[in-house]
């Protein structure tokens, strides 16, 4: 069903109003997606088998336990270097 409002409020003011009403919206969901840090930097399997010191196959079996977290983006997977990183300094400690 589509509800008609006739107003009086100028063209400009009701822009204004569109506006303000559309960035009340988009703010809280744009702020959710600007969390992760732009800086993050993502490696490939091998990057990151490097980084850890250990074959790809065991990166492989590292990704499917949840020791190392890889994330697929378009058909290839990729790795944070952070969470590397603190993944490796997790296992080093065990």
């Amino acid at each position: 069903m589509l509800n008609i409002i006739f107003t009086s409020l100028p063209l400009e003011q009701l822009k204004n109003e569109i506006s303000n009403e559309i960035l009340d919206k988009i703010t809280p969901i744009l702020q959710g997606v600007n969390k992760s840090s732009p800086n993050t930097e993502f490696l490939t399997r091998k990057e990151a088998s490097n980084l850890l010191g250990v074959s790809l196959p065991t990166l492989l079996d590292w990704t499917k336990t949840g020791k190392v977290t890889g994330y697929r983006i378009a058909s290839r997977v990729r790795y944070k270097r952070s969470e590397l990183e603190n993944s490796l300094s997790q296992i080093r400690t065990k």
